[in-house]
């Protein structure tokens, strides 16, 4: 009974340990925050710029495209109303929405010359702190 005993009270805080360690990891990994919701903004505004250049070479792909980041830039507002709300953002709505615009830049930049921003970048998960 007592080696019992000693074997639980070494091994049970061991186990909380692990189990608190593996419950926050996930959330904190993959936290977006505001900014992140600005970054997609930010990226909306370039799309909307290589578009207007797109405009003067082929304006029906202009409209076209336009439409389509009209979707996106709601979908942006959207996602910064909801981070407001919630608190939380799963990454892969950030990153499907970021993918998409930045699909949008490289068609509206395919047949002219490149923008000289450049674009973007997915921000990286925050390392947790042990």
């Amino acid at each position: 009974m007592t080696r019992v005993f000693s074997l639980v009270t070494r091994i049970l805080p061991a186990a909380a340990l692990l189990l608190v360690f593996a419950a926050s990891s996930p959330a904190q990994s993959s936290r977006i925050t505001q900014a992140d919701v600005q970054k997609l903004q930010d990226s909306v505004y370039l799309a909307e710029r290589d578009i207007s250049n797109l405009r003067s070479r082929d304006s029906a792909r202009a409209s076209s495209l336009q439409t389509e980041l009209d979707d996106l830039s709601d979908e942006v507002i959207y996602l910064r109303v909801k981070l407001r709300k919630e608190r939380t953002l799963a990454q892969s709505e950030y990153n499907d929405v970021q993918t998409r615009i930045e699909n949008v830049r490289s068609r509206a930049r395919a047949n002219g010359s490149l923008s000289s921003a450049p674009a973007p970048r997915v921000p990286d998960p925050p390392v947790p702190v042990a």
